[in-house]
């Protein structure tokens, strides 16, 4: 490289959601000149919220694990601590006859009167003795230390140990949701993570919204709104071209899109690099969080239907969640839909996705049906990565392959380790420190 040639910026971070904070506030910190560029007018990505009449309406992640390392470490750096709420999800199964709590780190509660029989005995202590062993191997953004355990699909896993009933009744309605719908498609790595690192372990929320530590991050950094790109071409020195046609240059860039998106917008990536971001894909998700002006007879921050014939959907509390998130005296219900066999919901219009989220009300709160005060609905095409067996270990590797290779690139997001927000912030921290280690020594 030319010791003469100017750079617009050390680094630039393409991409403002968790990861790409991450990773920006990791560089900043250690004296470089970083800046970040966002095609959207806010930050956070999935950690972004939206205020809508007095009711703070979380647009994608809702729920934090206390083992969230990075997470809480970051929330007593920058001061927004205070803003933590922790609480219990309980998680109610609702069936024809009754509904059943299932608390956490009670797997007995699985075995009430009615749920489960004695014949998914076996499929529980396999589930749960598999996961014990991995223990904190399990804790998000340490995937490459359990990627020899990708090697099947959690139906595939407990189907040979009579799990049916523990798929079809427990895991199916509780996981569907936060999984982006796609449940038992999933290696069983990514259902262990989920279930150790939240429903294992004490949960909370940013009582504010979980824009706030986003934002509290932006603040610190130079951010570049409404900056979309076109292309990114590494080398010497790294060109990023935004749609509005300005070309910004710099000595190294930290992409932090979804892996399809990064696949499209990077040029000249190393032969497979490419092909394997772009096989990276989403669960598809439409979420209507409906603002009720009474409170209803719900019990739980969460709730799932068993068999999902009866609806093919699950239900947040949020008043549960945290008394911030409504006015006093309301209620939010934030119902998320995914597709399938019998219904593509992503393809609904938004008129449609509301009247499907007003009768679900109607059906299981029927005393809140004509409270309901509006409908604030969130469509997400790029969700929840999907991580078949295999393609967590290939991520593994490919996460191993750019701490040695000599591009001035490197990739972040969850879609490389997993399905949580604090992956995507882990991630976003290792790329930083990539940088920092090789342009500060």
């Amino acid at each position: 490289m030319n010791s003469d040639t100017v750079f617009d910026y050390e680094v630039i971070v393409v991409g403002a959601g968790i990861s790409g904070l991450g990773a920006a506030y990791t560089m900043q910190k250690a004296g470089l000149k970083v800046c970040v560029l966002e095609k959207e007018n806010r930050v956070g990505g999935r950690m972004s919220t939206d205020r809508v009449n007095g009711f703070v309406i979380d647009r994608g992640a809702t729920i934090l694990g206390r083992d969230f390392g990075y997470m809480r470490k970051l929330s007593a750096e920058l001061n927004v601590k205070q803003f933590e709420n922790p609480f219990r999800f309980v998680f109610g199964l609702k069936g024809r006859d009754k509904m059943r709590f299932i608390r956490p780190r009670r797997p007995d509660d699985l075995f009430q009167k009615g749920l489960l029989t004695f014949s998914s005995l076996r499929a529980i202590v396999r589930f749960f003795a598999g996961m014990l062993w991995l223990g904190r191997k399990l804790r998000h953004g340490q995937s490459v230390r359990t990627a020899a355990y990708d090697d099947q699909s959690i139906e595939e896993f407990l189907t040979r140990y009579g799990g049916h009933e523990l798929l079809e009744k427990v895991l199916e309605p509780g996981l569907n949701g936060p999984m982006g719908g796609h449940f038992r498609q999933n290696s069983r790595l990514i259902v262990w993570q989920t279930f150790w690192n939240v429903l294992f372990h004490r949960v909370w929320a940013y009582r504010s919204g979980m824009d706030t530590l986003p934002e509290a991050m932006a603040k610190k950094l130079e951010v570049k709104l409404n900056c979309a790109v076109a292309t990114i071409e590494h080398g010497h020195p790294c060109r990023i071209t935004l749609q509005s046609g300005e070309v910004l240059t710099s000595k190294a860039v930290v992409v932090a899109l979804p892996g399809n998106i990064a696949a499209r917008v990077c040029r000249n990536l190393p032969a497979g690099v490419q092909e394997l971001l772009a096989e990276t894909t989403y669960g598809k998700m439409s979420i209507a969080h409906v603002m009720l002006g009474k409170r209803p007879a719900q019990d739980a921050p969460g709730m799932g239907f068993y068999p999902l014939a009866g609806e093919h959907c699950e239900i947040e509390a949020e008043h549960l969640r945290g008394p911030e998130f409504c006015p006093p005296g309301k209620a939010m219900l934030s119902l998320y839909f995914w597709d399938h066999a019998q219904e593509t919901v992503s393809a609904m219009s938004d008129a449609q996705v509301n009247a499907k989220a007003r009768e679900v009300i109607a059906r299981h709160f029927p005393d809140c049906a004509e409270a309901i005060e509006g409908i604030h609905l969130v469509r997400w095409e790029e969700g929840i990565a999907r991580f078949p067996p295999g393609r967590l270990k290939k991520m593994a590797a490919l996460r191993q392959q750019m701490l040695h290779w000599d591009l001035p690139l490197q990739f972040c997001g969850d879609y490389l380790d997993g399905i949580a927000t604090e992956s995507a912030l882990a991630l976003g921290v290792g790329a930083g420190e990539v940088w920092v280690k090789r342009l500060r020594g």
